[in-house]
């Protein structure tokens, strides 16, 4: 009886355990669910995030791409375009023009009023000094620098855009002025720009006439009138179009100016003498 007893016992304890064993397990078969599941939960998270992050980002490289694309159209967008105030100036016997035949059109187109003019096709800084007009006895200098004027209008640079050394055309700019100067210590002196030239011309590619030849002859005249002490009128952003060019219907061959854009040249001449 005793024995019957001890094996119920016995047999009970095990099935205990084993109970106890499969709850255990199942215990944490479910805690490796649970992780596995927070797991795969975090992850899907995670790769959210990511997809997200990478997202934000394609959009703001987006963004920016296209904030730049912005920033190069304004960039290349048309320059400022400047309005030739009237004036009510008149160029008396007082004033004088000197410079090479784009000055030479302005007397043929009768345009400087009273002014005189001393011109002539291909005349340069350096040739000024000893070039004659036809039929005259004295060089196109002496002529000027034999009467007495108030305001003189100097144009020199299209000629010489070719010259392979730009210094010596500023040192033969820069003794004109000294000579002009020693003759007619009261004239007022002024440096005219050079002239933009057409688009077409450019294209044509012929030696150094082009607008990035021009515009840096144009920053060393500017700063040879600082230098100077003398005025330097700006006429070239007052005839260029939005694209830095000449316009086409304003110049007969590329970079001499019609009567109307000669007339629009004088016009400005007047207005930056008064600035």
């Amino acid at each position: 009886m005793i024995l019957a007893i001890m094996a119920l016992c016995v047999l009970s304890a095990c099935e205990n355990g084993s109970a106890a064993n499969t709850t255990s397990q199942a215990s944490e078969i479910s805690r490796s669910e649970s992780t596995s599941s927070e797991r795969s939960h975090s992850s899907e998270k995670t790769q959210e995030s990511t997809a997200s992050k990478d997202g934000d980002s394609a959009a703001s490289k987006a963004e920016s791409s296209d904030t730049m694309s912005k920033d190069e159209n304004i960039a290349e967008s048309s320059r400022e375009t400047y309005t030739i105030p009237e004036t009510d100036i008149t160029f008396d016997n007082s004033y004088a023009f000197l410079g090479n035949s784009i000055i030479g059109d302005l007397e043929a187109y009768e345009l400087t009023d009273d002014a005189d003019v001393y011109s002539n096709i291909g005349l340069n800084v350096s040739s000024v000094f000893d070039q004659k007009k036809d039929g005259h006895k004295q060089a196109i200098l002496d002529e000027l620098l034999s009467k007495d004027y108030k305001t003189i209008f100097i144009m020199f640079g299209m000629n010489e855009l070719g010259w392979s050394y730009p210094e010596i055309f500023i040192d033969n700019y820069s003794e004109l002025i000294d000579t002009i100067r020693e003759a007619l210590p009261d004239a007022d002196i002024s440096l005219i720009s050079i002239t933009p030239i057409t688009k077409s011309q450019e294209k044509l590619k012929e030696g150094e006439l082009n607008i990035k030849r021009i515009n840096d002859y144009n920053k060393k005249i500017n700063e040879l009138a600082n230098t100077k002490n003398v005025k330097y009128l700006d006429v070239y952003k007052y005839l260029a179009d939005e694209g830095g060019y000449l316009p086409e219907n304003d110049s007969p061959d590329g970079f001499h100016l019609t009567p109307g854009c000669s007339l629009k040249f004088v016009k400005t001449i007047k207005f930056l003498s008064t600035k």
